[in-house]
């Protein structure tokens, strides 16, 4: 099962970002970034979005996230 938090924690310690860092890079706001993680079901586009900020193709991204 894929766990979104999960590959944006690692993404985000790889990178040495922080959620601010990332919402400024997608040219959205905290809020916005952090509601699509914790509270809902995130589009492909938005996980797409935040994998390409991490120089990630999706599928490996995803597999960050794998429990």
């Amino acid at each position: 099962m894929f766990n979104l938090k999960k590959a944006v924690k690692i993404s985000l310690a790889v990178n040495e970002w922080n959620m601010d860092e990332l919402a400024s890079r997608m040219n959205r706001n905290r809020r916005t970034i952090e509601s699509a993680l914790y509270n809902g079901n995130p589009t492909l586009f938005t996980l797409s979005n935040i994998a390409k900020e991490f120089n990630l193709p999706l599928s490996e991204f995803i597999k960050l996230g794998e429990d």
